[in-house]
């Protein structure tokens, strides 16, 4: 999860995808501003909360299969050929509601393309 702005969008992100659907999703946390990625891994460890948040950089980009960006920031041109790009367009008035129909939406696709039975989604 990607949030160039506000990487604390990327880690509500993230810490929702953790708690609905463990087995399915691993997610990071990434933003491109230093300062405010050092202020919230500073809060993050106050919370005691074991959100990965990081730079958006090569080694992430290599790491990840799908990139959701969840702001209208420019992602990066030269993303690697193996990495699927999404956009979640989100409004403020209900971002974890919004977070969670749509980690809701990308789990139920996984589980139909693994053709296992139906996951239990919390």
């Amino acid at each position: 999860m990607f949030h160039a702005a506000s990487p604390g969008r990327a880690v509500l992100a993230c810490a929702l995808a953790r708690r609905q659907a463990p087995q399915w999703l691993e997610c990071r946390a990434c933003g491109v501003d230093a300062m405010a990625l050092a202020w919230w891994r500073d809060s993050l460890v106050f919370l005691q909360r074991p959100e990965r948040l990081g730079m958006l950089d090569e080694d992430a980009l290599h790491w990840a299969d799908l990139l959701v960006s969840l702001d209208e920031q420019v992602v990066p041109p030269n993303l690697p050929a193996s990495l699927r790009h999404k956009h979640w367009p989100l409004d403020d008035a209900s971002l974890a509601v919004q977070l969670e129909r749509r980690i809701r939406g990308m789990v139920g696709g996984l589980s139909m393309m693994s053709r296992q039975s139906p996951v239990t989604i919390l």
